[in-house]
């Protein structure tokens, strides 16, 4: 996996600041951010797509990792901290590095169709309706979850792959990322409430490798990490509800195989 060097001076621990403490910080942050609107939801069996009150709570959390990371580099980087962060979003003359944007639109048709083919669950297709919303699911993908790469891949990861290295890295960054979610696993309106806990975790772990490999080989885009969480959102969405919508429950196992392979061809050919 090739390396990037994104402001060093900005990573690297100041003289007299513990190396653990832009990590550490960011990941407290980023739990209070999220967790605090998600537990008053939990707390009072809301749901989420009911009312703008508890909409408003739902989405909040979800910003937490870029809030957290916006505050962590303000506040340990000053404006050059910012700058750093933000400059990865300008990485966008990437040529063929955007074919990758395909990858998880794959993983889902194979995924489902895998699901479909070992389980009791049948094709569905959608009409017109549904994939002429296609657009607008993979916007709400990069606005409601893609924007999240900012902390993780943005702020978390560089600072994490300098001491440990970028596989390492990746999986403690998907161990983090899926408990992150818990509190969502509580919320029977959501997505993760029909998941296996397992699959999702390893399946974070798998994503969390393959935005790294994406980072690392697009020379520090956060913009193309941001673009493809999104696109993995919608696509799942997309062909989930469109194809075969009893398939979510048994969907993630094969996904995640299929992410952990693109996962393996990366780290073999950027070593």
């Amino acid at each position: 996996m090739s390396g990037v060097d994104p402001a060093r001076s900005s990573i690297e621990p100041q003289v007299g600041r513990p190396a653990w403490l832009p990590a550490g910080l960011f990941v407290l942050l980023t739990f209070v951010c999220s967790w605090v609107p998600w537990l008053v939801l939990v707390a009072t069996s809301a749901d989420p797509f009911t009312g703008p009150g508890s909409m408003a709570l739902w989405v909040a959390g979800g910003y937490g990792p870029t809030v957290a990371a916006v505050l962590a580099a303000g506040i340990l980087g000053g404006r050059g901290g910012l700058r750093e962060l933000f400059g990865g979003l300008r990485r966008w003359r990437l040529g063929r590095w955007y074919l990758v944007l395909v990858l998880p639109l794959l993983v889902a048709v194979v995924a489902v169709l895998a699901t479909v083919a070992l389980g009791p669950a049948s094709l569905e297709v959608a009409g017109i309706g549904h994939w002429m919303l296609f657009p607008a699911m993979l916007l709400g993908g990069v606005l409601l979850g893609g924007l999240e790469e900012i902390g993780w891949r943005g702020y978390l990861l560089p600072r994490l792959q300098s001491r440990i290295g970028p596989i390492a890295a990746s999986v403690v960054i998907g161990l983090v990322w899926s408990l992150w979610h818990a509190p969502l696993f509580l919320l029977t309106s959501t997505s993760q409430a029909s998941m296996s806990p397992t699959w999702f975790t390893l399946h974070a772990v798998a994503l969390s490798l393959v935005l790294t490999w994406i980072y690392n080989g697009s020379g520090g885009s956060v913009l193309l990490a941001v673009l493809f969480h999104g696109v993995v959102n919608g696509a799942y969405d997309a062909v989930v509800g469109g194809v075969a919508p009893e398939t979510l429950e048994g969907f993630l196992a094969p996904a995640t195989l299929a992410l952990a392979a693109i996962a393996a061809v990366g780290l073999l050919r950027h070593r």
